[in-house]
């Protein structure tokens, strides 16, 4: 785990399927799809703030919708409980 990191849980409810899809490709080049529009990550504090400039910039100011980021703290991560396997196959995530 990299020093300072914080896991993040991310989720959205957008209706727009071209803005929906720009916040999915985003989240997927540094979070793991665990549902289609739930991610997880593991990463700094700096790297969260940009993400959460970032995807503002990317909605616009759009209305219709919802972006949730949820830390966890380590507690809370270790109690994380998924049934199934998450949307992409990673080495480095493990289903509990």
């Amino acid at each position: 785990k990299e020093v300072g990191a914080v896991n993040f849980l991310i989720c959205y409810d957008i209706s727009n399927t071209k803005l929906r899809t720009k916040v999915a490709k985003y989240l997927e080049a540094f979070a793991i799809r665990i549902q289609y529009s739930v991610f997880i990550c593991d990463v700094s504090k700096q790297v969260i703030n940009k993400a959460k400039k970032d995807i503002l910039r990317l909605i616009n100011n759009y209305a219709d919708g919802t972006i949730a980021i949820y830390p966890l703290c380590e507690n809370c991560y270790e109690k994380l409980w998924i049934i199934g396997k998450p949307k992409e196959e990673r080495s480095d995530f493990y289903i509990f």
